[in-house]
């Protein structure tokens, strides 16, 4: 099935930046940082130079990271020390977009799905998505309708039947029972 990959729909001058979590804690003693991906789709870290963090987005050069335990952890350049990396607790990181590796030809980064126009198989208009919500199974793509109810479609291959971001349009076939109104 399609995936999707994390990536903030925040407007951000510069970089072309993508959330892709959150500092949680200090790790040991030398300066490392836990990262807590903010999407079940982790984004590797391969290749990235530079991390931006907080509010204000300051880079970081990346020295390396790993798994350790189910976590990334992440040794920054400047942060020696576990008060340094003490820190940046709580600090939303940020990935510039150009970093990134290249995504399958079923994957998608979430914030160039938003706001697509969402079409049935005969090219009606059905609505616009909204948002995607992350399950055990699948994910679950959230779709506005003008002046009906959102209605939330599983992201399976019976369901999302294309998405093209060239026009911006996911094409879908509806399920019986997926429409509250049925």
């Amino acid at each position: 099935m399609n995936s999707t990959i994390p990536g903030s729909d925040d407007s951000l001058s510069g970089p072309d930046l993508f959330l892709i979590g959150k500092i949680t804690k200090p790790h040991g003693l030398n300066g490392e940082v836990t990262l807590y991906f903010s999407s079940p789709h982790p984004v590797s870290l391969d290749g990235v130079s530079t991390l931006y963090f907080g509010r204000r987005k300051s880079p970081k050069t990346l020295r390396s990271w790993r798994i350790h335990q189910n976590r990334s952890l992440l040794l920054l350049d400047g942060v020696r020390y576990r008060d340094q990396a003490e820190a940046l607790r709580g600090a939303d990181v940020y990935v510039d977009r150009n970093e990134l590796g290249d995504l399958e030809d079923d994957e998608f980064y979430i914030r160039d799905l938003i706001g697509a126009e969402v079409v049935l198989e005969d090219n009606s208009q059905f609505g616009h998505l909204k948002d995607v919500i992350y399950t055990g199974a699948n994910d679950v793509y959230v779709i506005a309708r003008a002046e009906k109810d959102d209605v939330l479609l599983p992201a399976i291959h019976q369901v999302i039947k294309a998405i093209d971001l060239d026009s911006n349009k996911i094409t879908v076939a509806l399920m019986p029972g997926l429409l509250p109104e049925e």
